[in-house]
């Protein structure tokens, strides 16, 4: 597979990830507004510092929260998250607008595992791929919230401080 051909396989997988989670809320007739990820929907001043997520999450009585969809395969009962493209990214837009960042991996259309932006820096280890030289955090599936349900997204809120 040459490198083009990775790239497109890459983003195929995201989008798939993204619909998933699109349709997930559809069916739990949650509150949310999924964001263009146009490149020129999003500030020019933002591009280099700040990643946009993929939906922004309204749940009642507690607030809105940013979630990011990311469709990684699990490997040795961990997820993986890019340090520099990804989570330093999400962070920024983090602090930048107030509103906490949450990464859902997708497992199937009605199981996803969940973690806040925070948490992932506190538990993962760090790793530098050695072909390419980016970090990235391995993060333990333990660490994760599991939902299934509109219900299971009450245990965001008892999920930030590290186990």
């Amino acid at each position: 597979m040459d490198l083009v051909q990775a790239v497109d396989c890459i983003v195929s997988k995201g989008e798939i990830g993204e619909s998933a989670l699109n349709n997930w809320f559809k069916e739990q007739n949650l509150l949310y507004i999924a964001l263009n990820q146009s490149q020129d929907t999003f500030s020019k001043a933002l591009k280099k510092s700040a990643k946009r997520p993929d939906f922004l999450l309204l749940i009642e009585g507690i607030g809105m929260i940013a979630v990011d969809a990311k469709n990684h395969k699990l490997s040795n009962n961990a997820y993986t998250i890019n340090v520099d493209k990804e989570l330093t990214k999400g962070l920024s837009f983090e602090r930048l607008f107030r509103l906490p960042i949450w990464y859902a991996y997708y497992e199937s259309p009605n199981s996803w595992y969940w973690i806040n932006a925070i948490k992932a820096l506190e538990v993962g280890s760090k790793r530098i791929n050695e072909s390419t030289k980016d970090s990235f955090l391995v993060v333990p599936r333990d660490e994760f919230e599991h939902i299934q349900t509109a219900a299971d997204l009450a245990k965001l809120f008892t999920h930030t401080l590290a186990k």
